[in-house]
Order: C-alpha cells, then sequence, then structure tokens
C-alpha cells in the first residue's frame, strides 16, 4: 500500500474509533454523574490509527525529493 491510502485508512480507523469512545462513555447518559471510563477497545483502535498515520508519514518523508535549498544548508554544516 501507498502512503497516502495508509493515512486515509489511519484517519478512519481513529474516527470510527473516537465515535466509539463518545458512544460508550455516553451510553447512560441519564446518569451522567456517574462516568465510567469505555474498555480498552476505543482507546486501543485509536491507539493503533496513530501508529498507522504516523508510519504513512514517516513513508512519505522517506520517498519525497529533498529541496535544493535545504540540501544545500546540509552540505555548509
Amino acid at each position: 500500500m501507498n502512503f497516502v491510502t495508509l493515512e486515509r485508512i489511519a484517519s478512519l480507523m481513529a474516527a470510527a474509533g473516537s465515535m466509539w469512545f463518545v458512544n460508550e462513555i455516553t451510553r447512560g447518559f441519564l446518569r451522567l454523574y456517574l462516568i465510567l471510563p469505555p474498555t480498552g477497545g476505543p482507546t486501543e483502535v485509536i491507539g493503533l490509527a496513530v501508529l498507522i498515520w504516523l508510519y504513512a508519514k514517516h513513508q512519505r518523508f522517506l520517498h519525497s525529493e529533498p529541496k535544493p535549498e535545504f540540501m544545500a544548508k546540509l552540505e555548509s554544516r
């Protein structure tokens, strides 16, 4: 998969995990004073999505062409 596809999949996973997270928190909305932390499921989905997104950004950085002025600054050091 290319990095653009990975970024999109990770964004969709994070959005779904966030919706699941809010759904679990607000399940008993009438007892809002008794908010319980959600189960590990949505938190793990969001964490996995962030890791996939960071990997895709890293791949984008590795496959991008460096700009000439940036390379000139590196060579002058």
